[in-house]
């Protein structure tokens, strides 16, 4: 639960610093992630002085343009980080360690400039959450988590072939204290919300979601669409 005294702290100082964003989907990359990010930034930009981006992208043919200067979509600044690839798969698809130092190295630098008031992190992946976390902690900012997914829940399912169940485990426990670490969670999802708190998260968290509801779902085979009365 948040105090009254840090909540109000957080009111008195919401816009003398920065709001960084900690994201691997630029908000420009047509992807619901970067869609979800760059409505993020433009309501956090009437809330906090400065909002500052920092996200990934790969080099692509719009990436030869010139993209080298720093860009400010919707009033936010925007600090693209190259990146082609990291570890391989399997190994990148659970944690890849080269994308999160890529994170927090230039997290540290953003940090350093702009001493930010608050970090809010874009997840998954779990390496935006580990650099968000680190970056708050170095720079007593305050973390707050955009949970777009329920990656933990098919960790199991997806890579138990190829991890050990302690690895695994070992990467649910590291989400967890984050997640237990921050001011806030916005949970795209009631799914989310729920799964999250079954698994003693008690931080306190808000249903933000992306406009769907994605919790109905229905049958592939049209003639069961019709059956069911859909």
């Amino acid at each position: 639960m948040i105090s009254e005294r840090s909540a109000t702290g957080f009111q008195n100082e919401k816009r003398k610093r920065t709001l960084l964003i900690v994201t691997e989907h630029p908000p420009h990359s047509y992807r619901p992630a970067g869609e979800r990010i760059l409505h993020t930034a433009v309501a956090s930009s009437s809330f906090f002085e400065t909002v500052v981006v920092l996200s990934l992208r790969g080099v692509g043919k719009q990436d030869m343009t010139k993209k080298t200067r720093v860009e400010q979509p919707s009033g936010a600044s925007l600090y693209p980080v190259k990146f082609v690839r990291g570890m391989l798969y399997p190994v990148a698809a659970l944690f890849d360690p080269i994308k999160f130092l890529v994170l927090l190295v230039h997290g540290l630098l953003l940090s350093r400039r702009y001493k930010p008031l608050c970090i809010l992190t874009s997840v998954p992946p779990l390496e935006t959450a580990v650099s968000a976390w680190l970056l708050s902690k170095r720079s007593s900012s305050t973390l707050v988590i955009d949970l777009r997914d329920d990656w933990e829940s098919a960790v199991d399912a997806q890579f138990g072939q190829f991890f050990p169940e302690a690895i695994l485990h070992l990467m649910v426990t590291i989400a967890n204290k984050i997640y237990s670490n921050a001011l806030l969670i916005f949970a795209a999802t009631q799914t989310i919300m729920n799964s999250i708190r079954r698994r003693g998260v008690a931080t306190q968290t808000f249903l933000v979601p992306n406009g769907a509801d994605t919790s109905v779902f229905f049958p592939k085979n049209a003639s069961h669409a019709f059956s069911a009365g859909v």
